[in-house]
């Protein structure tokens, strides 16, 4: 066993060095990296829904990001904003050789995950008639069309506290009052224009500020927002948030590339929407057999949070970060997740029948004021993660009610599609 580990890690070591090579062949023709933008100052958050988190205990890096900015911004230290650039163009460069690297790795596993746009059938192929379905319905949501239900006349009837843009963009698209195709009121209401308006505001004082800073964006922003989508869907009692910033891929097994000689980094994400524990999902964890050679007894690809399977998917990055790196991450988590699937003693027996086929998986990537879904499917032959759709942003109410009705029917496609199949292969 010892002499294989290191075969391993001699294989590991070989496949990485020989990525990188590639990569720094590959950045000396095409790759370029632009400097990024530094923090100024910090916000001053006034608001009830999403401000309520700043009476609350903070760790003392929290209580750090919120002293005077001179104190802190490379933009304002002795060596003024040369050294900002440098440090941020180092940073830039740093990510995109890892993602690339990640990428290279990723393709090597078993079956492969590959990173595909829409549409790219010489890479990825045809697309399966799935994730045409989500595709299609997650488009029309995050394009405009019924991302307003019955309720619309509470929104509708305070325009004149939106910006003008805001006000245009409202009346002139009146038909996204829903349509019969998609029933807005089957998955959630649209969440009261107080919480709109605060939710912009804040998102617009981070991003004047300190817009760099992840845990700032996550606690001050993006997870109030996902709170309050939870809270506004049909589907609230069955759902909760919570953070899986500290959760490890447990057993580490799940890792491995199947019929390979190495393994892929770790990696978690920020944030799972879980299924709320019911009788009826104890039960099935009651019989569900601990993983293999291991006393770890889990739904999921973590050995947190294990008594309760998770719904949905969310990684987060600041604004000054690019999403790629959030999206090799959420990759090699799903990895896992499925990995993980394929030691349910129910898993062949079901994986047999076409009408059981695991589904396509919506996954969300936030970074900083944007939101967007890739969509991650798995043939035959590999797994790929389909890039990307922007559902929709912070920076306007608009964009805002067109982003919370793609996460109402994100959730509605949870607790109705993906956990009654999860039922199926679990014992």
């Amino acid at each position: 066993m010892v002499v294989m580990a290191a075969y391993k890690a001699i294989n590991r070591t070989e496949i990485t060095l020989w990525a990188e090579d590639i990569y720094a062949a590959h950045q000396a023709e095409h790759l370029s990296s632009s400097p990024l933008e530094e923090p100024t100052s910090p916000p001053s958050i006034s608001h009830d829904y999403f401000a309520d988190r700043v009476s609350q205990p903070e760790s003392s890096s929290r209580q750090l990001h919120r002293q005077d900015p001179s104190k802190y911004s490379l933009a304002q230290s002795e060596n003024g904003s040369e050294r900002s650039m440098a440090d941020s163009e180092a940073s830039a460069k740093g990510a995109t050789r890892t993602a690339f690297t990640k990428t290279l790795q990723l393709e090597f596993v078993k079956p492969p995950l590959l990173m595909c746009d829409f549409d790219d059938t010489e890479r990825g192929g045809e697309e399966l008639e799935t994730v045409k379905k989500m595709r299609e319905t997650i488009q029309l949501f995050a394009d405009g069309l019924s991302v307003l239900g019955s309720d619309s006349h509470n929104l509708l009837g305070s325009l004149d506290r939106l910006p003008q843009m805001d006000r245009v963009r409202f009346r002139k698209f009146k038909d996204m009052v829903q349509s019969d195709e998609l029933s807005r009121d089957t998955y959630g209401q649209t969440p009261p224009i107080d919480d709109l308006i605060k939710a912009v505001s804040t998102g617009k004082e981070l991003d004047r500020s300190e817009g760099a800073l992840e845990d700032r964006w996550n606690f001050y922003l993006h997870k109030p927002l996902i709170e309050l989508v939870i809270a506004t869907s049909t589907h609230a009692k069955a759902l909760t948030l919570v953070s899986t910033k500290c959760t490890l891929i447990k057993p580490g097994y799940l890792l491995d590339a199947s019929n390979s000689t190495y393994a892929l980094p770790s990696a978690k994400i920020d944030y799972i929407i879980c299924f709320a524990a019911t009788r009826e999902l104890e039960q099935i964890y009651e019989k569900i057999q601990c993983m293999p050679k291991t006393y770890i007894k889990t739904w999921n690809n973590a050995r947190d949070f294990h008594q309760i399977p998770f719904a949905v998917n969310i990684e987060t990055e600041p604004a000054a970060t690019s999403w790629t790196e959030g999206k090799h991450q959420m990759a090699i988590w799903m990895h896992a997740l499925l990995e993980r699937f394929r030691y349910f003693e129910s898993w062949k027996r079901v994986a047999e029948h076409a009408s059981t086929k695991m589904p396509c998986f919506p996954l969300v990537l936030v970074q900083g004021h944007d939101w967007r879904v890739v969509i991650l499917s798995e043939d035959d032959k590999q797994r790929i993660m389909w890039d990307s759709i922007m559902i929709g942003d912070t920076r306007n109410c608009f964009d805002l009610v067109k982003l919370v009705a793609v996460l109402h029917w994100i959730l509605h496609w949870a607790v109705t599609e993906y956990l009654p199949w999860l039922k199926t292969i679990a014992p």
